[in-house]
């Protein structure tokens, strides 16, 4: 039986998939509209960024596979970088930095990111 940890995680990712697909139908960083899926600008492992909505966007299968072009980060992050400006950029990068060796979020943490998917 999964932890009641790894179902907020799941409630989170699954809450970021609606949220991408709600607000955006294609790839960010080639315009295509097949095969859709999240894509972060940073890792997704790093779990300061994982479900910042500034971090998430959708990509296609090629764009975001490591089969593919792993994220296509230069279009990417140019793309994003003229999106949310340079200070929420920073912000964002910075947050990646903080996110190193961090395994495991507060419950209090989790709640937050839900709270700002759901708004």
């Amino acid at each position: 039986m999964a932890s009641n940890y790894k179902n907020k995680v799941k409630e989170l990712d699954q809450l970021v998939r609606e949220y991408c697909h709600k607000h955006y139908n294609r790839c960010y960083t080639c315009n295509s509209t097949q095969d859709l899926n999240v894509g972060h600008y940073h890792k997704r492992a790093l779990l300061l960024t994982r479900w910042h909505l500034d971090n998430v966007r959708l990509q296609c299968n090629w764009c975001n596979s490591k089969g593919g072009l792993d994220g296509n980060l230069v279009v990417y992050a140019f793309r994003l970088a003229s999106e949310i400006g340079d200070a929420r950029m920073r912000e964002l990068n910075k947050l990646a930095e903080l996110s190193k060796g961090i395994t495991k979020l507060t419950d209090l943490d989790l709640a937050n990111y839900k709270r700002k998917i759901e708004v």
